[in-house]
C-alpha cells in the first residue's frame, strides 16, 4: 500500500494575513516547525512510503513550483491507493495530527464550520477530486 498526503489551502488562507500574503499556510512556523514539516516527520515514523504534495494556493503556485522543500511534489504520482487530503490549517498538535494521518476512517470528511479539514480516500475518490 501507498499513501499520498495531499496538504491543501483553501478560502481560510486570508485569515492568516500578513503571514500568508507571502507564505502557503502550511510554510507558517508553529513553534519550532511548519505544518508540512510534521507531516513530513510523522509521514517518516510510519512504515508505509508516503508521498507529501503541496497545493497552494493559486497566487503563490508558480513560486513554489520554484522552490520545493525536499521530498515534496507539487503534483501527485496518481498510484497511491490511499489518498489524505490535509488543509493548510489544521491544527499542529502533534497527537492529533497522528491521528489524521493514521486513524481518519475512510470516506468520512472531517468539516468544521469553514469547510473541509481532512478527508482519506482510495484512488478513485482522490481521481473524482480532481487530485
Amino acid at each position: 500500500m501507498t499513501r499520498t498526503v495531499i496538504l491543501f489551502e483553501d478560502h481560510t488562507a486570508q485569515n492568516f494575513r500578513p503571514l500568508s500574503w507571502s507564505l502557503p499556510v502550511y510554510e507558517i512556523p508553529c513553534g519550532l516547525f511548519t505544518l508540512r514539516e510534521r507531516v513530513q516527520f510523522l509521514a517518516a515514523e510510519d512504515e508505509t512510503p508516503c508521498e507529501i504534495v503541496l497545493r497552494p494556493r493559486g497566487l503563490l503556485a508558480a513560486l513554489q513550483a520554484d522552490s520545493l522543500p525536499p521530498g515534496v511534489r507539487s503534483e501527485p504520482t496518481g498510484d497511491a491507493d490511499d489518498v489524505l487530503f490535509l488543509s493548510a490549517r489544521v491544527g499542529a498538535r502533534w497527537d492529533d495530527l497522528r491521528a489524521l494521518l493514521q486513524d481518519l476512517p475512510v470516506d468520512v470528511p472531517l468539516r468544521d464550520a469553514h469547510g473541509l479539514v481532512a478527508w482519506r480516500t482510495g484512488a478513485e475518490g482522490a481521481q473524482a477530486a480532481g487530485s
